[in-house]
């Protein structure tokens, strides 16, 4: 329990700091060194450390790995920016084998759309938005704008995928798109107009449940809309 406790100070430390002296980290908490060598297992290939100094290297790993050892995934991501949260989704998407596109812009009939992530698994491709929301209130009304908001940029997606996928045609055309709403506002999975929205706690969850989701797979038509892409 003390190792736990403590590895998830250690976390929270490094996400602010990115280095902590190894000294005042033990003195503060009143620890010995070889509690704190026993908190930092599994996270060292992430880390820097020396005799009187414990350096961050690869923040996004560095989460992941934090929240397999428990780390509440909601005490990571408030240090995390925007762009560290978008990169830690791709990231636990990629280990369970999606191939990642990131921030893909298109246009289509004039009006310009950008999806955080595309995640490809054969035949599932999911058409992700981030949002990096940590406080409830006041976001139910925003909750449903983003979805309505990642619907439409999800059927114009399906009108370019051919061109953004690069991928053979009979291939796409065999491809179950889903679009998919991550942030921490919802805290059970939540369906609504087809899109899921869920929190990042709940991502792996929905990947290892794909072939049971209780949503209506979108296919490409075989007529599509050729590509503006930015």
């Amino acid at each position: 329990m003390l190792i736990e406790l403590i590895r998830t100070i250690l976390v929270k430390e490094l996400l602010e700091k990115q280095t902590i002296s190894i000294d005042e980290f033990c003195r503060k908490y009143n620890i010995d060194r070889p509690i704190l060598d026993s908190a930092t297992k599994r996270l060292e290939q992430y880390l820097t450390i020396d005799s009187d100094s414990i350096t961050l290297l690869d923040r996004v790993g560095f989460a992941v790995e934090s929240m397999k050892l428990g780390i509440p995934a909601y005490d990571i991501v408030k240090l995390m920016n925007w762009r560290e949260y978008e990169a830690l989704c791709s990231k636990i998407l990629s280990t369970y084998g999606f191939k990642i596109l990131r921030n893909i812009r298109f246009s289509v009939q004039g009006k310009r759309f950008e999806v955080d992530i595309v995640a490809i698994r054969s035949p599932y491709v999911l058409i992700i938005d981030c949002k990096q929301w940590l406080r409830l209130k006041g976001r139910s009304t925003a909750l449903l704008e983003a979805i309505m908001r990642h619907k439409e940029r999800f059927e114009s997606f399906l009108k370019v995928a051919p061109e953004i996928l690069r991928l053979p045609i009979k291939i796409v055309f065999g491809l179950k798109f889903i679009p998919v709403l991550i942030t921490f506002y919802t805290q059970d999975q939540l369906i609504v107009d087809g899109v899921i929205a869920i929190p990042l706690e709940g991502l792996s969850r929905l990947i290892v449940d794909l072939e049971n989701l209780p949503v209506e797979y979108r296919t490409i038509d075989k007529s599509y809309t050729t590509i503006d892409r930015e």
